[in-house]
Protein backbone atom coordinates (compact mmCIF):
# COMPACT_ATOMS: atom_id res chain seq x y z
CA UNK A 1 0.00 0.00 0.00
CA UNK A 2 1.06 3.37 -0.66
CA UNK A 3 2.45 5.67 1.59
CA UNK A 4 -0.39 8.21 1.06
CA UNK A 5 -3.11 5.35 1.14
CA UNK A 6 -2.16 4.49 4.80
CA UNK A 7 -2.54 8.02 5.74
CA UNK A 8 -5.96 8.07 4.51
CA UNK A 9 -6.98 4.26 6.09
CA UNK A 10 -5.65 5.48 9.76
CA UNK A 11 -7.36 8.71 9.68
CA UNK A 12 -10.79 7.04 8.42
CA UNK A 13 -10.17 4.57 11.39
CA UNK A 14 -9.36 7.35 13.21
CA UNK A 15 -12.89 9.19 12.75
CA UNK A 16 -14.62 5.80 13.07
CA UNK A 17 -13.45 5.32 16.37
CA UNK A 18 -14.54 9.03 17.65
CA UNK A 19 -17.89 8.92 16.26
CA UNK A 20 -18.85 5.45 17.20
CA UNK A 21 -21.23 4.43 19.93
CA UNK A 22 -20.23 2.66 22.70
CA UNK A 23 -22.53 0.87 25.36
CA UNK A 24 -21.54 1.72 28.90
CA UNK A 25 -24.42 0.80 30.78
CA UNK A 26 -25.44 4.28 31.46
CA UNK A 27 -29.23 5.44 32.58
CA UNK A 28 -29.99 8.09 30.38
CA UNK A 29 -33.00 10.57 30.68
CA UNK A 30 -34.57 12.25 28.04
CA UNK A 31 -35.78 15.80 29.84
CA UNK A 32 -38.02 18.08 27.64
CA UNK A 33 -38.22 22.22 27.40
CA UNK A 34 -40.13 22.63 31.11
CA UNK A 35 -36.90 20.61 33.18
CA UNK A 36 -35.13 22.51 35.85
CA UNK A 37 -31.94 24.67 34.55
CA UNK A 38 -30.46 23.60 37.80
CA UNK A 39 -30.30 20.91 40.21
CA UNK A 40 -28.79 18.35 42.52
CA UNK A 41 -29.25 14.74 43.40
CA UNK A 42 -27.72 13.01 46.33
CA UNK A 43 -26.68 9.34 46.68
CA UNK A 44 -26.20 7.18 49.60
CA UNK A 45 -23.09 5.44 50.59
CA UNK A 46 -24.34 2.85 48.55
CA UNK A 47 -25.01 4.83 45.59
CA UNK A 48 -29.05 5.17 45.59
CA UNK A 49 -30.49 8.62 45.24
CA UNK A 50 -31.76 9.59 48.52
CA UNK A 51 -32.61 12.95 47.52
CA UNK A 52 -33.11 14.94 44.82
CA UNK A 53 -34.17 18.76 43.83
CA UNK A 54 -36.41 18.00 41.37
CA UNK A 55 -39.05 15.25 40.71
CA UNK A 56 -37.63 15.06 37.27
CA UNK A 57 -34.80 13.16 38.55
CA UNK A 58 -36.13 10.58 40.55
CA UNK A 59 -37.25 8.91 36.93
CA UNK A 60 -33.54 7.12 37.62
CA UNK A 61 -33.53 6.08 41.13
CA UNK A 62 -34.22 2.61 39.79
CA UNK A 63 -31.90 0.20 42.22
CA UNK A 64 -28.79 -0.08 40.25
CA UNK A 65 -26.78 -2.48 38.97
CA UNK A 66 -23.19 -2.32 40.34
CA UNK A 67 -19.45 -3.23 39.87
CA UNK A 68 -17.97 -3.46 42.76
CA UNK A 69 -15.83 0.00 42.25
CA UNK A 70 -18.06 2.04 39.80
CA UNK A 71 -22.20 3.17 39.83
CA UNK A 72 -23.29 3.39 36.08
CA UNK A 73 -23.34 6.82 35.08
CA UNK A 74 -26.78 8.58 34.96
CA UNK A 75 -26.85 10.96 31.73
CA UNK A 76 -29.35 13.44 31.55
CA UNK A 77 -30.53 14.93 28.47
CA UNK A 78 -31.92 18.26 27.92
CA UNK A 79 -32.54 20.57 24.62
CA UNK A 80 -29.29 22.28 24.69
CA UNK A 81 -27.28 20.47 27.43
CA UNK A 82 -26.29 16.98 29.16
CA UNK A 83 -25.55 16.26 32.54
CA UNK A 84 -23.25 13.23 33.75
CA UNK A 85 -23.18 12.11 37.17
CA UNK A 86 -21.58 8.89 38.74
CA UNK A 87 -19.00 7.61 41.13
CA UNK A 88 -15.60 5.47 41.16
CA UNK A 89 -14.94 3.75 44.70
CA UNK A 90 -11.09 2.93 45.06
CA UNK A 91 -10.92 -0.57 46.81
CA UNK A 92 -8.13 -0.67 49.53
CA UNK A 93 -8.46 2.88 50.11
CA UNK A 94 -11.75 3.18 51.38
CA UNK A 95 -12.10 6.02 49.23
CA UNK A 96 -14.64 7.37 46.57
CA UNK A 97 -14.68 9.85 43.68
CA UNK A 98 -17.75 11.76 42.89
CA UNK A 99 -18.11 13.29 39.67
CA UNK A 100 -20.73 15.55 37.94
CA UNK A 101 -20.20 16.95 34.05
CA UNK A 102 -22.05 19.18 32.70
CA UNK A 103 -22.34 20.27 28.84
CA UNK A 104 -24.00 23.11 27.52
CA UNK A 105 -24.41 23.92 24.36
CA UNK A 106 -25.06 27.97 24.17
CA UNK A 107 -24.39 29.23 27.40
CA UNK A 108 -22.35 29.85 30.25
CA UNK A 109 -22.83 27.26 33.23
CA UNK A 110 -21.23 25.10 35.60
CA UNK A 111 -20.96 21.62 38.07
CA UNK A 112 -20.32 20.88 41.30
CA UNK A 113 -19.46 17.60 43.30
CA UNK A 114 -19.24 16.56 46.92
CA UNK A 115 -18.46 13.36 49.01
CA UNK A 116 -18.64 13.60 52.75
CA UNK A 117 -16.70 17.13 53.43
CA UNK A 118 -14.61 17.15 50.16
CA UNK A 119 -15.90 19.66 47.97
CA UNK A 120 -14.79 20.01 44.26
CA UNK A 121 -16.69 23.80 44.55
CA UNK A 122 -18.61 25.10 41.16
CA UNK A 123 -16.32 24.41 38.07
CA UNK A 124 -17.59 26.59 35.71
CA UNK A 125 -17.01 26.30 31.80
CA UNK A 126 -17.60 28.22 28.32
CA UNK A 127 -20.52 27.14 25.95
CA UNK A 128 -19.96 23.71 24.00
CA UNK A 129 -17.36 22.70 26.69
CA UNK A 130 -18.08 20.60 29.46
CA UNK A 131 -17.79 21.68 33.15
CA UNK A 132 -15.85 18.92 35.37
CA UNK A 133 -16.12 18.51 38.70
CA UNK A 134 -14.48 15.96 41.13
CA UNK A 135 -14.13 15.45 44.82
CA UNK A 136 -13.02 12.63 45.98
CA UNK A 137 -13.96 11.74 50.19
CA UNK A 138 -14.88 8.38 52.83
CA UNK A 139 -16.63 5.43 50.54
CA UNK A 140 -18.92 5.35 52.92
CA UNK A 141 -20.20 9.16 52.50
CA UNK A 142 -22.92 10.25 50.50
CA UNK A 143 -21.99 11.76 47.31
CA UNK A 144 -23.79 15.15 45.76
CA UNK A 145 -24.10 15.81 42.24
CA UNK A 146 -24.92 19.63 41.04
CA UNK A 147 -25.58 21.45 37.82
CA UNK A 148 -26.27 25.06 37.03
CA UNK A 149 -27.41 27.02 34.00
CA UNK A 150 -29.13 29.79 34.73
CA UNK A 151 -31.39 30.53 31.81
CA UNK A 152 -33.80 28.71 29.42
Amino acid sequence: MKKKNVKLLLGAITLSTLFATVPVGADTLDLGDDAPTSGSITLDDNDQIVESSSSYFLNSAEPREKADSVTPFTAINYANSRWVYYSNRHIGKGTKTGNSNYYHQKKRHGSYAAVGSKKSGWKKANAKKYSYAKATGPSKKTFVAKYDAPYK
